[in-house]
């Protein structure tokens, strides 16, 4: 999807409003065809004598249809205005074709319209911005004919949305705020942001859209406050939409999808206590994350894993004195999994299995390429009962900087291993898509998502750690939090330190990216806690300058080093738990 920023033309569309195809068809509510059985050729024998009247914006829409017609019949169409007898292809907004060809003259963020009128074919969008993913729909909606000509039919006809959803989501509309262009956020989700919301209207803006997506019939889900700021989440039908107001930052923020595994609706207490809950890092041959939760009730929360892949590997550091030097170590994964496996056997309560939920931070081959394996080696033994996960579209956020690691082709097919992997060996496991400021109840304990890579966009993501999730448990016996960045970056730590200020307090922190890069003095401080699980080896934590805080600018891990407060630093040499109510490492 192209990177410039309009304002929305799309408004609220009624379910009347939706039409069938053909002049004479009638309509559906439901977005389907008419069923008239009417057939509009367009090309035949690499020739048509139809052009494009371009009702765009930005010229390269225009080519992108005309690529994509030329891709599925072999001829090529001009841009062109239509003669008065001629034939045409109209494609635009449904705000600027403006109804013509009986179009709707409202389409609402991902819908589009397939109509036929007059001979003639109508493509209108709700935005431009989703011109990308409907020349791909009308690429494969053109069919061949008996006759060996291609075209379009009027089953195929009607209004749809470019998302796998079937329920209408209405637009929010604003005095004072501007809609950057419609983002494909991945995970089958889409996201509207408006920015420049004055404050002191935008409750009164924000409470008239909830209304307004109520009386279209959906339901509220959850909503949480943090001071000023809003999230809420409603759904109906097969369509969930998540939205989040950041007072601070002026934003409003609409994400939408598909609706997935949204766990209770309230916290979880039925269930019989048979542990102490802990907090674990397990001891890695590499400096990964691989962190495990265990609740009361004897049940886990993995959290990323580590390589799926041996390696032999230098790691090059610079030490406080400012001197390069060099560490030769050996990546050994079976290892790592071994090490996992056994603590999970270790610390399941007798005569019972293993009870896994697995969060993923976000896609890097070092936090999720042990997922895979780990299933194939070990599916038959545990239950995995939810993954959690927000993973973006790897295309579209400004990866690729030479790095394979940060190579979008590279990066989704880690993604797909895992999808792979879950289905392959537990096909009926829930897949919860988190959003910022939804809460996900576990037993004795609630986990908010505090961070997405959906609230750094349209920030670019030059590289994998820019999408890393930051998330915080809050234990109901204790009252303790623990409080996890996964790799997040500077950026993303510094709109998590201004958006909720103090509400970042937390008792235990996994700083960002293996103590390596990407935190903050002003988040830092704001979470100043007891307790830090640094996701990495012994030797970077006392040797490597940025780990101890001694390099320029690196202040914030110095903060942590010298803090009284803090009375356990571990690393993931070996295993080490933490008993969260008593605040002291397990022996």
């Amino acid at each position: 999807m192209k990177k410039t920023f309009i304002m929305i033309i799309a408004m609220l569309l009624a379910a009347a409003l939706l039409y069938g195809c053909g002049g004479e068809g009638g309509s559906s509510d439901s977005g389907e065809a008419s069923g008239n059985g009417e057939r509009l050729a367009l090309a035949k024998d690499n020739a048509t004598e139809f052009v494009i009247a371009d009702f765009f914006e930005n010229e390269d829409s225009a080519r992108e249809i005309v690529t994509a017609l030329a891709i599925k019949t072999g001829a090529s169409f001009k841009v062109a205005k239509p003669t008065e007898d001629g034939k045409a292809i109209y494609v635009g907004t449904a705000g600027s074709l403006g109804g013509k060809g009986g179009t709707s003259k409202s389409l609402t963020y991902s819908q589009y319209e397939l109509r036929i009128d007059g001979g003639n074919l109508y493509v209108a969008l709700g935005t431009e911005n989703t011109v990308s993913e409907l020349a791909v729909i009308l690429r494969n909606t053109i069919e061949k004919f008996d006759d060996g000509s291609f075209g379009v039919s009027s089953e195929s006809c009607g209004i749809k949305n470019i998302c796998d959803i079937s329920e209408v989501v209405p637009v929010f509309t604003t005095e004072s705020g501007e809609m950057l262009e419609l983002h494909d956020c991945g995970s089958n989700h889409y996201e509207a942001v408006y920015t420049g919301m004055d404050k002191s209207g935008a409750d009164a803006e924000i409470a008239a859209y909830e209304q307004k997506l109520l009386d279209s019939g959906y339901t509220l889900f959850q909503e949480n406050n943090i001071g000023n700021n809003r999230f809420t989440t409603f759904t109906k039908g097969d369509t969930e939409v998540h939205c989040n107001y950041f007072y601070v930052a002026h934003e409003y923020r609409i994400v939408y999808g598909k609706l997935g595994y949204l766990g209770p609706e309230a916290p979880v207490t039925d269930f019989k206590k048979v542990t102490e809950a802990t907090i674990s890092e397990i001891g890695m041959s590499e400096s990964v994350q691989c962190n495990v939760i265990q609740f009361v009730d004897g049940s886990f929360v993995i959290i990323d894993g580590g390589w799926g892949s041996d390696a032999s590997k230098t790691y090059s550091y610079i030490n406080d004195k400012g001197e390069k030097a060099e560490l030769e170590y050996q990546r050994d994964y079976k290892a790592d999994m071994d090490a996992l496996w056994s603590f999970l056997q270790k610390k399941t309560p007798a005569g019972a299995r293993p009870q896994v939920t697995w969060m993923i931070t976000h896609a890097d081959p070092d936090h999720i390429c042990l997922f895979p394996p780990f299933l194939a080696e070990h599916a038959a033994d545990f239950d995995l009962n939810t993954i959690v996960y927000n993973f973006p579209d790897m295309f579209n956020i400004g990866l690729g900087n030479g790095s394979s690691t940060n190579d979008p082709g590279t990066m989704q097919g880690y993604v797909d291993n895992f999808f792979e992997a879950a289905e392959k060996y537990y096909p009926n496991v829930n897949h919860y898509v988190y959003h910022t400021g939804q809460k996900l109840y576990l037993p004795g304990c609630e986990l908010e998502f505090l961070f997405t890579q959906e609230d750094y966009w349209p920030g670019e993501m030059a590289w994998m750690n820019a999408t890393s999730g930051a998330w915080r448990f809050t234990f109901a016996d204790s009252g303790k939090t623990a409080l996890f960045l996964g790799d997040c970056e500077v950026g993303m730590n510094n709109k998590m330190a201004q958006f909720f200020g103090e509400y970042m307090k937390s008792d235990i922190f996994q700083p960002a990216h293996h103590g390596s890069n990407g935190g903050t003095l002003a988040l830092y401080r704001l979470v100043d806690p007891e307790v830090c699980f640094w996701t990495c080896a012994d030797f970077p934590f006392y040797n490597d300058n940025r780990h101890t805080g001694t390099k320029e600018g690196w202040d914030f891990n110095k903060f942590l080093r010298e803090s009284s407060k803090v009375k356990y630093h571990f690393t993931n040499s070996e295993t080490h738990t933490l008993v969260v109510a008593t605040m002291e490492e397990e022996k």
